[in-house]
């Protein structure tokens, strides 16, 4: 009996971890996603930056070929579109540790999760192999035990009765136990008592 419920605890541990596999394989894959748009924000972040950039400086050098007197008199516009520019630049470059940062996070929840999906594969594994080893063994054990005993268990119950029968050629005598009301102890004893009956 205590075998057959192992067993049967032993499955159902299998089967929670089977539907674990499936969680985490959707929660690596949602974190590959958001890595890879991280990445592209980054990349259209830096164009975007060197683009302004050269845009500026093409301006600039537009408007002293046009006026070349002009760069005295509109020093003091240059001046301040030179602080605008140079602030953009630094709030461009805080974004970009940000992202980076926001990056080397989710890479090492990345790294964490798939260790994680690692080892969870391998206790899969590992209880699958208990299972095919434990599983028929159990089997041949309940029926050699039901062939020598005659005894024939209700596997429908609740988990705390112990429900069954014990039959021969000629009798069959039902027997039915609740464990909160009596002991192991007296179960065992009782079905021994039955059997030696029979013998």
């Amino acid at each position: 009996m205590t075998s057959y419920d192992e067993i049967t605890s032993f499955a159902g541990e299998l089967i929670v971890y089977l539907d674990k596999d499936n969680e985490e394989k959707k929660m690596i894959d949602d974190m590959k996603e958001m890595w890879t748009d991280i990445q592209q924000q980054r990349q259209k972040q830096y164009k975007h930056v060197q683009t302004a950039i050269e845009e500026l400086i093409g301006l600039k050098e537009e408007e002293l070929e046009k006026n070349p007197g002009a760069g005295a008199q509109d020093a003091g516009e240059h001046v301040v579109q030179e602080r605008k520019l140079k602030q953009q630049i630094l709030a461009t470059k805080t974004t970009m540790e940000e992202t980076e940062h926001e990056c080397a996070a989710m890479k090492s929840k990345l790294e964490q999760s798939q260790l994680q999906h690692q080892q969870l594969k391998a206790e899969r594994d590992r209880i699958k192999d208990e299972t095919n080893i434990a599983l028929p063994k159990a089997r041949y054990d309940v029926n050699l035990y039901s062939h020598i005993t005659n005894i024939r268990w209700r596997y429908d119950c609740q988990p705390n009765e112990v429900i069954g029968y014990m039959c021969d050629k000629n009798s069959v005598r039902p027997f039915s136990f609740d464990r909160n009301q009596v002991s192991d102890f007296f179960t065992v004893n009782y079905l021994w008592d039955l059997m030696e009956e029979e013998w």
